[in-house]
Protein backbone atom coordinates (compact mmCIF):
# COMPACT_ATOMS: atom_id res chain seq x y z
CA UNK A 1 0.00 0.00 0.00
CA UNK A 2 1.01 3.35 -0.82
CA UNK A 3 1.88 5.60 1.94
CA UNK A 4 -0.14 8.32 0.89
CA UNK A 5 -3.16 5.18 0.69
CA UNK A 6 -2.63 5.36 4.47
CA UNK A 7 -3.07 9.08 4.90
CA UNK A 8 -6.69 8.72 2.90
CA UNK A 9 -7.26 5.61 5.59
CA UNK A 10 -6.38 8.04 8.01
CA UNK A 11 -8.59 11.11 6.83
CA UNK A 12 -11.35 8.96 6.49
CA UNK A 13 -11.00 7.30 10.17
CA UNK A 14 -10.48 10.61 11.64
CA UNK A 15 -13.31 12.13 10.48
CA UNK A 16 -17.26 11.73 10.32
CA UNK A 17 -17.94 13.02 7.22
CA UNK A 18 -16.50 10.45 5.61
CA UNK A 19 -12.97 12.02 4.68
CA UNK A 20 -14.34 14.25 2.66
CA UNK A 21 -13.07 17.80 4.63
CA UNK A 22 -9.49 16.30 4.58
CA UNK A 23 -9.68 14.88 1.18
CA UNK A 24 -11.10 17.69 0.03
CA UNK A 25 -7.74 19.83 1.28
CA UNK A 26 -5.60 17.13 -0.42
CA UNK A 27 -7.78 17.09 -3.95
CA UNK A 28 -7.02 21.05 -3.85
CA UNK A 29 -3.03 19.67 -3.92
CA UNK A 30 -3.66 16.75 -6.45
CA UNK A 31 -7.51 16.02 -7.22
CA UNK A 32 -7.29 13.72 -9.97
CA UNK A 33 -4.60 11.57 -7.88
CA UNK A 34 -6.12 11.58 -4.89
CA UNK A 35 -9.28 10.47 -6.96
CA UNK A 36 -7.80 7.65 -8.51
CA UNK A 37 -6.25 6.71 -4.55
CA UNK A 38 -9.61 6.68 -2.74
CA UNK A 39 -11.29 4.36 -6.27
CA UNK A 40 -8.29 1.97 -5.84
CA UNK A 41 -8.83 1.90 -2.29
CA UNK A 42 -12.39 1.11 -2.80
CA UNK A 43 -11.98 -1.86 -5.81
CA UNK A 44 -9.51 -3.52 -3.50
CA UNK A 45 -12.09 -3.34 -0.51
CA UNK A 46 -9.98 -1.16 2.04
CA UNK A 47 -12.70 0.94 2.00
CA UNK A 48 -17.05 1.40 0.42
CA UNK A 49 -18.79 4.33 -0.70
CA UNK A 50 -17.99 7.44 -3.22
CA UNK A 51 -16.74 11.08 -3.05
CA UNK A 52 -20.21 12.59 -3.01
CA UNK A 53 -21.97 9.99 -0.55
CA UNK A 54 -18.45 9.96 1.76
CA UNK A 55 -16.17 6.88 2.39
CA UNK A 56 -16.36 4.39 4.99
CA UNK A 57 -13.43 1.79 6.05
CA UNK A 58 -13.95 -1.54 6.00
CA UNK A 59 -13.03 -3.97 8.18
CA UNK A 60 -9.92 -4.87 5.77
CA UNK A 61 -9.35 -0.87 6.41
CA UNK A 62 -9.48 -1.29 9.67
CA UNK A 63 -6.81 -4.00 9.88
CA UNK A 64 -4.77 -2.22 7.44
CA UNK A 65 -4.47 1.23 9.49
CA UNK A 66 -4.00 -0.39 12.84
CA UNK A 67 -0.91 -2.77 11.38
CA UNK A 68 0.49 0.64 9.64
CA UNK A 69 -0.19 2.84 13.18
CA UNK A 70 1.34 -0.14 15.35
CA UNK A 71 4.33 -0.21 13.39
CA UNK A 72 4.75 3.10 12.60
CA UNK A 73 3.87 5.40 15.80
CA UNK A 74 6.12 8.14 15.23
CA UNK A 75 5.58 8.78 11.62
CA UNK A 76 1.69 8.68 12.76
CA UNK A 77 1.97 11.40 15.15
CA UNK A 78 3.47 13.84 12.83
CA UNK A 79 0.87 12.57 9.83
CA UNK A 80 -2.36 13.19 11.98
CA UNK A 81 -1.11 16.76 12.78
CA UNK A 82 -1.16 17.30 8.94
CA UNK A 83 -4.36 15.85 8.31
Amino acid sequence: MFPSEMVILMAIAQTRDGGKKSLTRLMDVAGEYIGCLCNSLVRRGYTSGNWSMGYRLTPKGREALYRFVRQNVPEVKGTIKTL
